[in-house]
């Protein structure tokens, strides 16, 4: 309130104490008031308007006393008295507006104190509840990352104290290095039951506890990102992983332990691996067309990705089976695998059982997830082999067959040791694959190779060609010329027109011979089968060589049956298939015996001619038939002739439904060519048997 409304209520309080005092003046008949009659009016002043107020109603009160009974009453005569009272009252009501005044200020300031006090009980109140929600907030944000970390897609572990020799981890990173969830996985040999992990660098140096992830980043207090691991698990699977850690820290500011968040990157580092390998795999057998050197080069890229060690078989051109890559990651041992596994005498071993070829034989991948001694012991494998195959720690195989034109040509081994993981499905296909693109890359080769001999055997072809036509013709020429100038006397005319005759019946041969193949070639051969005795033909056609084959010492000997029945063929083309075989048996024996026999059983007509001349290498065996092929393709060879027949042969008997085969011990041994062909017409023998039935 106002100063002047204090005021106000002060000589309000005064004057009402002046109104009553008269009153008990006139009443009581007192001569003069007492100044304790104002003391109320300063205790209202005083507790209506504060001190102030108080102080001015205790002076105006004695004042007001005097001026109310002034008018009626004369002087005191006990003046001291009064003066005394007066004191008295003035002192008490100083003393009662500053008790008064003090009173009120400290009820005003107890009231201050008490809104304070109520003030801050409600900010207590409202920060405990605080408190409570930040408990509450903590205890469910604890909930929540207990959940993301025992259920997170990720792996992660974390240690609980800086020197990390507890490590725990989620059940994610558990399972990825097959362990329990919650056992302690901590590397440092403090550890209590400690798991055995093998941890490398990708390519396998060993990692020092103290620079394992975790540990750096608790010692260094610093993140450590994208660090990459092989671990070996303990039940000796390999996984890899991607890793990163962060340090945790104390109130203090120290590190106090680390947290760390592990990927499995297996797969992806493992299709990284088969993508690379297959490319590097595919840029080596494109860069040379020599198969042979290739794959040796890819039994050794395929060491140590793929396997540990690496071993190829493959047929070379003779049959023969050769080895033509062995690698292992371990030199040392890769001699000691030469040594055992191929130096070892043919009739022993794997070398007798023609190398890996047999465990392919029927062109499928073979996978051997856990070899044992008695699969191998199964396989033929000598135990000498298996036991230094177990002292090295063989534990998984795959085997994959090369293919070419649906037949097994060679086959790939991988090896793996113990200590890494075993062959799965998936290195099965990847094996497929390269040995699928190895051999398109001998398909390829051959191919290049086959072309090459085939333009070396046209270009040998020509230059014979050229040569059987221009000797002959030159001859032919000579003789006509001489004949011309009439300078022959008569009876070496009569040698000259026969020299000419046998000229042109050569060249007329030699033209037969490129129509026949021209035919051949183009399909445009036609028979004319009829019932024929085959042994006339056969003896006719032998006999046209006898004079020449006696004039070389060489003896012509037949063998037909008397009583062979008839034949269902076209004559003229079996005559030409025994004058062509009997023409090859005189022309390469020098000296000896061609001995030709023929005969009729189980509805065939078989006719063989044996000799005893110069014979076929093993190489060329194969090629005989080929056309215009021959053992010795040079111009100036001993043995003329353009190396048709025996084509020409074979495609006449192979119109016939037959077919006709080579064999020779070898080079001076000899050869002999057998030719067999149905001996009834199509559907004849289903008669007969009808007609046997009835």
């Amino acid at each position: 309130m106002t100063a002047a409304r204090r005021c106000g209520i002060a000589v309000a309080s005064v004057v009402i104490a002046s109104v009553i005092g008269e009153g008990l003046e006139q009443t009581l008949a007192i001569d003069r008031l007492p100044s304790a009659l104002y003391l109320p009016a300063v205790l209202v002043a005083t507790a209506l308007a504060g001190q102030g107020p108080g102080l001015l109603a205790t002076v105006l009160g004695p004042l007001a006393g005097e001026i109310v009974v002034v008018h009626s009453h004369a002087p005191s005569h006990e003046l001291k008295f009064e003066l005394v009272g007066l004191a008295l009252y003035v002192a008490a009501g100083a003393g009662v507006s500053v008790l008064a005044g003090r009173l009120s200020r400290a009820r005003s300031q107890a009231d201050s104190a008490a809104a304070e006090a109520r003030r801050r009980s409600e900010e207590l109140v409202a920060a405990r509840e605080a408190v409570d929600r930040l408990a509450r907030d903590a205890q469910r944000r604890a909930r929540d990352f207990s959940t993301l970390f025992e259920e997170a897609p990720i792996g992660v572990g974390i240690a609980e104290d800086v020197a990390c020799t507890r490590i725990f981890p989620n059940r994610t990173f558990a399972d990825m290095l097959g362990v329990a969830v919650g056992q302690n996985i901590s590397q440092d040999s403090a550890a209590v039951d400690r798991v055995p992990l093998g941890i490398t660098t990708p390519d396998g140096t060993p990692i020092a506890v103290e620079d394992l992830v975790l540990q750096r980043a608790a010692r260094t207090g610093q993140p450590v990102r994208e660090v990459e691991v092989d671990i070996t698990k303990p039940d000796g699977t390999r996984i890899s992983l991607v890793q990163f850690a962060a340090p945790l820290f104390d109130d203090d500011g120290r590190p106090r332990g680390a947290i760390g968040a592990f990927l499995d990157i297996t797969s992806q580092r493992r299709a990284s691996e088969e993508q690379r390998f297959l490319a590097e795999a595919t840029r080596l057998l494109n860069d040379t067309l020599d198969y042979q050197d290739t794959l040796g080069r890819l039994v050794r890229l395929a060491v140590p990705q793929l396997a540990d060690y690496s071993l190829l078989d493959v047929l070379d051109p003779d049959g023969e089976v050769v080895r033509v890559g062995l690698a292992h990651r371990d030199p040392t041992l890769e001699a000691r695998l030469v040594k055992v596994l191929i130096e070892t005498p043919k009739s022993e071993g794997i070398r007798d059982a023609r190398g890996l070829l047999p465990l392919v034989r029927d062109g499928r991948a073979q996978l051997w997830a856990h070899v044992t001694p008695e699969s191998l012991a199964a396989r033929g494998v000598r135990q000498e082999q298996i036991d230094f195959l177990f002292e090295i720690g063989v534990a998984s195989m795959l085997f994959v067959p090369l293919m070419v034109r649906d037949a097994v040509v060679g086959a790939f081994a991988w090896v793996r040791h113990t200590g890494r993981p075993v062959f799965d499905e998936r290195d099965l296909d990847l094996g497929v694959e390269v040995a699928r693109r190895a051999a398109a890359a001998v398909e390829n080769a051959r191919l290049y190779r086959e072309a090459q001999t085939a333009n070396r055997l046209k270009d040998e072809f020509v230059a014979t060609l050229s040569h059987e036509l221009r000797t002959p013709l030159n001859a032919l020429l000579g003789w006509t010329e001489l004949l011309k100038s009439g300078q022959l006397p008569p009876e070496r005319q009569q040698v000259a027109i026969e020299a000419i005759e046998r000229t042109a019946q050569l060249q007329s041969q030699i033209t037969n011979d490129l129509v026949d193949v021209s035919q051949a070639a183009s399909g445009a051969f036609r028979l004319a089968p009829r019932h024929i005795a085959a042994d006339e033909v056969i003896r006719s056609a032998v006999e046209a060589f006898r004079l020449a084959a006696e004039s070389k010492g060489v003896r012509l000997d037949v063998q037909v049956a008397p009583d062979m029945p008839p034949v269902f063929v076209d004559p003229d083309r079996l005559q030409q298939i025994v004058f062509n075989l009997v023409a090859n048996a005189v022309k390469f024996t020098p000296a000896g015996t061609v001995h030709v026999t023929a005969r009729v059983e189980d509805s065939r007509l078989e006719v063989d001619v044996r000799d005893t001349g110069i014979g076929i290498a093993a190489s060329f065996l194969p090629f005989v038939f080929d056309r215009f092929r021959q053992a010795d393709g040079s111009t100036s060879r001993q043995y003329g002739g353009l190396g048709l027949g025996l084509s020409i042969v074979r495609s006449l008997v192979e119109l016939h439904g037959g077919g006709v085969s080579a064999h020779s011990d070898g080079p001076g041994r000899g050869a002999t060519f057998t030719v067999w062909m149905p001996a009834r017409a199509p559907g004849a023998a289903t008669a007969s048997a009808a007609t046997a039935v009835e």
